[in-house]
Parts: structure tokens; sequence; C-alpha cells
């Protein structure tokens, strides 16, 4: 997942604003039950000297599907619901390579994918905090920013941290690069995460993602990258039946959860309400804010497990079957203690899919609760919640 976060101190309120970008593309264009399934395979290469590679590691990204290349340079990835997909191929050595790929029906699809060999590259910009203490203070700033304050940020742990190098340039912002992916153990969720850290930065420069609104001296958190997840081993069976209550307790009130009752006409029965409105408000009461339904905003797509969702403003999104977290700081709605949200698009249109998936690349900026869920709260994309 790659998300980037506008905070805005506004005179008139005490709390902060925070917008999320979702820069979410999309696993799968199908069912989640009955879809169709392909098996991907292929082989990788080195570029310049089109030798095959071994041990090349080859995954989906924000998913726990992948594969190694054997000695042959061959990789097969099976049961993989047809959609649209970022494959990512790492080996060390090698600059990360990412693809993406269009699975329009079940069968077999074969791809070559081609990887440089990594050169070393010296960035223009001074390594800041030679002082532990101060890299300590700047690598707790990182994780606040990157994982969250929410429950389950605070058992989520970053295992080699002295991969990270903070940066700070001429303008004062700051900004961290790290010189390995990033292994994350999150224990709350029971998920090993190898983070392949392309950007991240917290500042007020612009923000380079397509939004026609800028505000100056806004500060900013960019982060992107392409996560690959693995299922941790349970110590315990009941360690095990925990992770899975607590994926149950992430999934539920989540971006995702949202999208799938949204498609199935299901928003009132899965605890959720929505309203459109022109600007964000915090008042319980706006006469420019009206409740709608799923058809207002929903229509047919190109194919029968995808659908467009369209509207004009903000869509607000009050989900009241979890509490607010006590160390949630963000922006509240007044006169109700349901866990709110508010989603702006970036076109005119988006396309959904049936596994709550968005299609296109910078879709949306999500303010409110779901701003504040960020890595240490996000499942694999291919997780799919048990039928109740």
């Amino acid at each position: 997942m790659s998300w980037g976060i506008r905070m805005v101190r506004s005179p008139s309120r005490s709390r902060l604003l925070c917008v999320l970008a979702l820069f979410i593309s999309t696993v799968g264009t199908a069912l989640s039950q009955g879809q169709p399934r392909a098996t991907i395979s292929g082989s990788v290469l080195d570029d310049s000297t089109s030798v095959v590679l071994e041990n090349v590691n080859v995954f989906i990204a924000r998913t726990t599907l992948g594969s190694n290349t054997n000695r042959f340079g061959r990789f097969e990835i099976r049961n993989v619901p047809v959609g649209l997909y970022e494959f990512v191929a790492s080996r060390i050595g090698y600059a990360t390579r990412s693809i993406r790929v269009t699975l329009a029906e079940s069968g077999r699809r074969d791809l070559e994918i081609r990887v440089r060999q990594a050169a070393l590259q010296l960035g223009e910009v001074e390594v800041s905090a030679p002082d532990p203490a101060e890299w300590r203070m700047q690598l707790q700033k990182f994780t606040t920013l990157f994982l969250s304050t929410s429950r389950n940020a605070e058992e989520c742990r970053v295992m080699n941290p002295e991969v990270l190098d903070f940066l700070t340039d001429e303008g004062g912002t700051f900004g961290a690069t790290a010189r390995a992916p990033l292994e994350i153990d999150n224990c709350a969720l029971g998920y090993h995460i190898q983070y392949h850290l392309t950007l991240f930065r917290f500042g007020s420069a612009p923000y380079g993602r397509p939004t026609s609104r800028q505000r100056v001296g806004t500060n900013v958190v960019t982060s992107e990258g392409l996560p690959k997840y693995a299922e941790m081993d349970a110590a315990t069976p009941e360690e095990k039946e925990r992770w899975k209550e607590d994926r149950v307790r992430a999934f539920k009130g989540s971006l995702r959860q949202f999208l799938i009752s949204l498609f199935n006409g299901e928003l009132e029965k899965e605890g959720f309400r929505m309203f459109l409105e022109p600007h964000i408000t915090t008042a319980d009461w706006n006469p420019l804010r009206r409740q709608v339904k799923e058809e207002d905003i929903l229509s047919a797509g190109s194919t029968p497990y995808e659908k467009i969702m369209r509207f004009k403003g903000f869509l607000e999104v009050e989900y009241a079957r979890e509490q607010i977290e006590p160390t949630y700081d963000l922006l509240k709605k007044a006169g109700t203690e349901a866990q709110v949200s508010w989603v702006r698009l970036n076109y005119d249109a988006i396309t959904v899919n049936s596994r709550g998936l968005i299609k296109e690349w910078f879709p949306t900026e999500v303010y409110g609760y779901w701003a504040w869920e960020r890595m240490a709260d996000a499942l694999p994309l291919d997780y799919e919640p048990e039928e109740e």
C-alpha cells in the first residue's frame, strides 16, 4: 500500500485535519466466491546479459502471493484471481523491478521480467542525526508517521531500523531512505511485512499527486513502497485465534469493507451510513449535507465484477459498530461517537470491483479515521474474511 497524508492545523479547530491520498491500485476484478483464477509463470533475466537468474523473489505487491525463481530462472504463482496486478522482482545486487500486468481471463499467463544490476548512487542531500540520541528521535518520528498510533501499532516493530537513513534538505523537509527492504513484524495481526520503501518524506514541499488543490504551508507525509506479506507462525493456538480475531477487527469498518458493502448493496446491513456534502464539516447538522444510497453513486461497470463510482464533493462515511480508539487524535464529527471518514475522488469516476479494490492509481483522498489507520492496520489485499 502506498499513501500520502496532508495534515492541516486549522485556526478555527483544535483538532488536526488529516487527509490520506490512497494510491491503491488493484488486485482482482473478480468475485471472492467462484471467481476466475489464473496461474502466472515466467522467467527473470539479467537485463544486460540475458542470463536467467536464480533465487529472485517474485511477488504480487500488497498480497501474500509470490514465488522464488528456480535454477532455470523460472517462477510460478498459482490461484491468482483475474485482474490488474503489480508484480515485483527483487534480488540482492539488483534494482527492484515492478511491472503492471492485467489478467483478463483464467488460464496460464507467461511473463518475462528483466532486472538491472543495482548501482550505488550518492544523493545530493545531507544525512542527518550523527548523534545516536537524535537518530532515535527521528526513528520514533518515522515509525509514528509510517505505522500510526493505533492499538495495532503498539505491537508493530521495524526489525531492522539500522537500514534507515534520515535526510534533510535545504528546506528542512524530513525524509527517510532504506538501504534494504524494511522488515516489519506486525504481532497484532500476525504478518511479517517486507516493505520495499521507495519514498518517505514529511514537510511542506508541494505534493506531486494528481489533485488540483494545494495548500501553502501544509505539512505533507508521502510514503510509497511495495509491501510483501507473509503469515507469521503462531506460538500457541490461542495466539493464532487472537490473530484471526484481530484481522477481522482490522477489516471491520475499513475502506475495503465499505467498498465491498457498497458494491453488494449492504451498507446498512454492515453498519455504514454515507452522506454527500460540498465541504468537510465537523458539525452534527449541515443543511447542505444529505444522506445517499448505493444507487446514488454507483452504476454498472464493463463486467459483472466491476461498478463505476461517481460523486462530487466529499462522501462522508460513518461506521458505528466499533468505538473510536483512545489514541485517535484527528478530525471528529460532533454529535456522534462513530468512526467518521471523508472521501474525495481525484477523478470524475473510479472503478470499484467486487473484492473492494480500486483499479485506478491515485484514486482518492481520504480524511478522518481512514487517514489515521496506516501500515499497522493494513491487511494484505488477498485477505478474505470468513463468512459469519
